[in-house]
């Protein structure tokens, strides 16, 4: 299969990093993020991309990701609401605005076929958690939530996040019901995700 990705939140392009890193067969057609910064150093290490777009993401339109063709989203949406660290004002701060209108595009946008999420440890009780779990179920996704750190593959930082894959037309072949600790992958289960 080949991957039509479609980064948010994509700061400085972390998500786009790790997807080259794994091989995967596809491109990114698209990238936003609201961080003039951030974006100027995204332009930076990806050659000044024409797909870069420094907006909101709360203005993204089903009719644009359907454009797109997209069938992959990789988000990181802001982490400020939800860290141990902050005011922990969860959905009641503005920055959580654009993953509610994220949730509202996944019910509406067909070509949408595999998702990855990151954000910090600490989301997976978050409000706003449950509003992407709920969304994910509605637009009959299946999913897998893990909090994992660095640590766990040989990078010598303890930093634990939340990673929620997701994927429609065919389940996981390890149990639901829980956050996983670690990476479960049965032989042959990464044969499934590509």
């Amino acid at each position: 299969m080949e991957f039509r990705v479609l980064e948010l939140f994509s700061g400085v392009g972390g998500m786009h990093y790790a997807f080259n890193y794994a091989k995967l067969q596809g491109e990114v057609v698209a990238a936003m993020d609201v961080n003039t910064v951030a974006s100027k150093v995204y332009a930076h290490n990806y050659k000044n991309p024409k797909y870069l777009k420094t907006r909101n993401i709360q203005s993204l339109s089903e009719k644009e990701v359907n454009k797109l063709n997209a069938n992959m989203l990789l988000i990181s949406p802001p982490c400020q609401p939800h860290t141990r660290q902050g005011l922990q004002r969860k959905t009641e701060d503005k920055r959580s605005s654009a993953l509610n209108q994220l949730c509202s595009l996944l019910l509406k946008c067909e070509s949408i076929k595999y998702i990855l999420m990151e954000n910090v440890k600490g989301f997976e009780c978050s409000q706003a958690r449950q509003q992407f779990i709920e969304a994910l179920q509605q637009a009959k996704f299946y999913w897998r939530e893990f909090i994992l750190t660095h640590t766990q593959f040989q990078v010598p930082n303890t930093r634990y996040r939340y990673y929620c894959l997701g994927r429609k037309d065919q389940d996981f072949n390890f149990p639901s019901g829980k956050i996983w600790e670690q990476v479960h992958y049965p032989a042959n289960e990464m044969d499934t995700i590509s």
